[in-house]
């Protein structure tokens, strides 16, 4: 039996690729396994990741129902506590991570998209959303926090009581994604953005996206002194000469990511 995720790295592009049949269900075995991804990507210093599926027409319908039923009640807390660590790491890593969703992204499977950076989607007939409310629970994968973030407190709250699932393109006019692809592009397009990614100035993106996160939670006077020393670092970096140096000498410039 194959691991419910497999982790892959070319390039500077890590793939985390979600292969548990038939729906990508969520479980402590599945969070442990990602826990030890993310772990590879920390100690490597991948500057992006891509999470996607290998089914068709399913990134993931949430937590493992079946699983659900047998596990304990420690299995159950472990599995909840190792769900919010991974996402909270994958948020507040300095490696980028991007969602490839071609399929249906649903409850836990949504949230795990959330927790990425950016989410690029497919157009088709399949469903976005956190539909836990449908068997009388609420979202446990952090559904109820980022949501909010992302589309508003009284935008989220109804998709989350009314159990909303949102196509393709409400998922993009809702803000909830940033690219909209035919299926046959998507894979390939995600991919090719995330190697242009990690040849870029990775110690300013991961710079950027430690600022705005962590930013957005805190005092707007403590997010600004929190961004200009973020700068102020960048300013030593051999990156940031080698950008400057470049834009005089009317060349592109060659990162190095130190």
């Amino acid at each position: 039996m194959s691991a419910p995720f497999a982790y892959a790295e070319s390039d500077g592009v890590g793939t985390i690729t979600m292969q548990k049949p038939p729906a990508n269900g969520l479980s402590l075995d599945s969070m442990r396994v990602l826990s030890d991804a993310l772990d590879t990507v920390r100690d490597e210093a991948v500057p992006v990741v891509v999470v996607e599926s290998d089914l068709d027409g399913m990134f993931s319908a949430g937590g493992d129902l079946s699983w659900y039923e047998e596990a304990t009640p420690g299995e159950l807390d472990a599995f909840a506590e190792l769900l919010h660590e991974n996402l909270r790491r994958m948020e507040t890593m300095g490696t980028l991570f991007l969602a490839a969703i071609d399929g249906h992204a649903l409850a836990g499977g949504f949230e795990l998209a959330l927790g990425c950076d950016f989410r690029f989607v497919s157009r088709g007939d399949w469903r976005i959303g956190l539909t836990e409310t449908d068997i009388g629970a609420i979202p446990g994968g952090g559904g109820t926090q980022r949501l909010p973030r992302e589309v508003g407190r009284s935008r989220a709250l109804k998709m989350i009581v009314d159990a909303e699932q949102l196509s393709p393109e409400e998922a993009l006019e809702a803000g909830l994604v940033q690219e909209l692809y035919d299926p046959d592009e998507l894979e390939a397009a995600v991919h090719e953005y995330a190697r242009e990614l990690a040849d870029g100035p990775t110690l300013a993106y991961a710079a950027a996206k430690e600022a705005v996160t962590r930013g957005a939670e805190m005092h707007i006077d403590d997010g600004l002194a929190f961004e200009r020393a973020r700068e102020s670092e960048l300013g030593e970096s051999d990156d940031f000469e080698e950008g400057v140096t470049a834009f005089a000498e009317g060349r592109e410039p060659e990162f190095e990511g130190r």
